[in-house]
């Protein structure tokens, strides 16, 4: 499991984000910006997956 964490963080680079990039997903409440921050300074963003999901269910055409 710690293998396939190393090998996302290294594929999609989470220590880059920043807010501009994810901005459109807080206008639809999937993530927001927690009052606080890491250990290091940084600010700490929370994605609500049950709101994903159901969006998901929404765009996803049924067969």
């Amino acid at each position: 499991m710690l293998k396939e964490t190393l090998k996302w963080r290294t594929q999609y680079k989470p220590e880059e984000i920043r807010w501009e990039d994810i901005s459109r997903e807080a206008e639809t409440g999937k993530i927001y910006r927690a009052n606080c921050t890491d250990k290091y300074g940084r600010p700490v963003l929370v994605m609500r997956p049950s709101c994903q999901v159901w969006c998901l269910k929404f765009l996803i055409p049924s067969s």
